[in-house]
């Protein structure tokens, strides 16, 4: 991990207002920013700089920066390092298709370190003016050219009034914006420079390299290396960026309680959240910053000069127009909204703050307070006690049983005198009985005084019929007028082939390809008698098919 230290020149701070339509807000004012846009690709030939070859680049001093690009053609024979990208340790581009390298520092054998440096030039799209704040970044990573580069510390970004193309000396010494104060080895990643400061006077151009002398910069080298080669200290640099900040957050974000609230800042490199009553405690570090607030309160946004403040307004709106219910016809029954909404909206149309309700249906609410909005809905259903009536058979035939019930009403109980508790009610005694009906909407009872009758059982069948389809005696059936408690019917053919059978006293014989003739008929039966005692019979006798 590299520390970066950023260089300022604070001095006494002016803030500087621009209008929103100047376009330096918010945009990136280094042209062809990581290198992509150049007339020739670099060859292992040299004189591969920048000086019209990388569009808007130059060198800054005596000495060319390179160029590396994907598409470059190397020659392998030589080994150089201007081709794709970098034939003995391949770094790729951060982004695109190109990078630049630059020489951070140069060990000239017995001569010792020199004075070579090679450094990134270009001029700014538009002029920074005095006074404002200004955050740059570049991205760096170690350059290993056959195992003899060596590896140092101050790499930065300088801004300027004037231009610095072409100088004539190897060094630049100034006092950089940003800096890197740390040895970078790094030769596998990219790593981010970057850092905010205030522009002491209007600037127009930067340059990118070593702005400090060999004495005042730190440096690793590989002590068993032969100290009479020529080592350099290479870097590739992409994905320059500078640009004005105008901090900037909402002063007041109005939520509903319990929901989320989201806080956006603009115009900034650097983010941090925190709310006031904590303003220790860095809660989120993105340009967006979501919580969910309980209350109101004061959120501190902290970017790289300026603390910026926004009040949470919370709406502390409920809208709850409680469980599905259900309420008797005819009963005063009322939905509220909530006291301190400033308008409503029900599903019936009403603005009122209160509704009546007479009819079953769905019923919704839509309360505003300020910028909060929030819905609920409720089933109500109407309801009313019928009236109880018990329902029975017209006869009761002594020995059968009888079913006694009552129409079923919903959200009813039941409780009947002989202890049951559902609609009906089997019975088999005389009796005075009678139903409990308890409703939302109140009670009702029923009685019904029940005498079973003597029933006398005639039971009869006929000797002939004849199933020609003319509608004239087509069925042979019995005929009875009591409860039949026990039946099965055989009939036979003269061989004594059984052509149909029934246990059911009401199911008929179609004579359903029977030929004419005579049939022997079976029956068993039970039925009641005129006591009210089960009797029955077996018979057995003849019936003709008529043709």
């Amino acid at each position: 991990m590299y520390a970066f230290k950023t260089i300022q020149k604070l001095g006494l701070v002016a803030c500087l207002i621009f209008g929103a339509g100047n376009g330096l807000w918010g945009q990136n004012l280094v042209p062809n920013p990581s290198f992509e846009v150049a007339d020739t690709l670099p060859t292992n030939s040299g004189g591969s700089g920048f000086n019209g070859n990388v569009r808007y680049w130059h060198r800054g001093a005596a000495w060319w920066p390179e160029l590396c690009h994907i598409y470059a053609n190397p020659a392998p024979a030589y080994g150089w390092y201007l081709g794709w990208p970098n034939p003995m340790n391949i770094q790729m581009p951060r982004t695109g298709l190109a990078h630049a390298l630059i020489i951070n520092m140069e060990w000239r054998g017995y001569q010792g370190f020199q004075n070579k440096r090679t450094y990134l030039a270009v001029p700014l799209k538009a002029k920074i003016p005095a006074q404002s704040k200004v955050y740059a970044e570049f991205y760096i990573s170690a350059h290993e050219f056959r195992g003899k580069d060596f590896y140092t510390n101050n790499l930065g970004m300088w801004l300027s009034k004037d231009s610095i193309y072409d100088q004539g000396n190897e060094l630049i010494l100034v006092t950089p914006h940003i800096n890197v104060d740390t040895i970078m080895n790094d030769t596998l990643n990219w790593v981010k420079v970057g850092g905010s400061f205030i522009a002491e006077s209007e600037l127009g151009y930067l340059a990118i390299g070593n702005f400090f002398s060999n004495a005042n910069t730190l440096y690793y080298m590989d002590p068993l290396s032969n100290p009479n080669e020529i080592r350099s200290s290479w870097y590739y640099i992409d994905d320059v960026k500078v640009r004005i900040l105008n901090p900037q957050t909402p002063d007041t974000v109005q939520v509903c309680k319990g929901d989320m609230a989201e806080l956006i800042a603009t115009g900034e490199e650097n983010h941090q959240w925190a709310f006031a009553h904590s303003p220790s405690q860095i809660e989120g570090t993105d340009s967006i910053f979501t919580f969910y607030p309980d209350s109101s309160q004061t959120v501190l946004f902290y970017g790289s000069f300026d603390t910026l403040r926004t009040y949470v307004l919370v709406d502390e709106l409920e809208v709850d127009l409680g469980r599905d219910t259900l309420i008797c016809s005819g009963s005063d029954f009322w939905l509220h909204g909530p006291a301190n909404a400033e308008n409503y909206v029900w599903s019936t149309g009403s603005t009122a703050a209160s509704i009546p309700v007479t009819q079953t249906g769905t019923y919704w609410l839509q309360a505003a307070l300020g910028q909060c909005i929030k819905t609920d809905s409720i089933f109500v259903e109407v309801v009313d006690l019928s009236t109880v009536q018990i329902q029975m058979p017209s006869v009761a035939c002594l020995g059968d049983d009888m079913t006694l019930w009552v129409t079923p009403q919903a959200h009813a109980t039941y409780l009947w005198s002989n202890g049951e508790t559902d609609t009906a009610i089997t019975i088999s005694e005389d009796g005075n009985y009678s139903v409990l009906v308890t409703h939302p909407c109140g009670t009702a009872t029923a009685a019904v005084d029940v005498v079973f009758e003597k029933c006398v059982c005639h039971f009869f069948l006929p000797n002939a019929f004849s199933p020609n389809g003319d509608g004239v005696n087509d069925e042979f059936y019995p005929v009875f007028d009591c409860s039949i408690r026990n039946y099965h019917m055989w009939i036979a053919d003269r061989w004594g082939n059984v052509v149909f059978q029934s246990t059911n006293p009401d199911e008929r014989w179609q004579g359903q390809n029977a030929q004419p003739g005579v049939y022997s008929v079976h029956v068993f039966y039970q039925g009641l008698n005129e006591e009210g005692h089960t009797v029955g019979d077996d018979l057995v006798q003849m019936v003709t098919v008529i043709p």
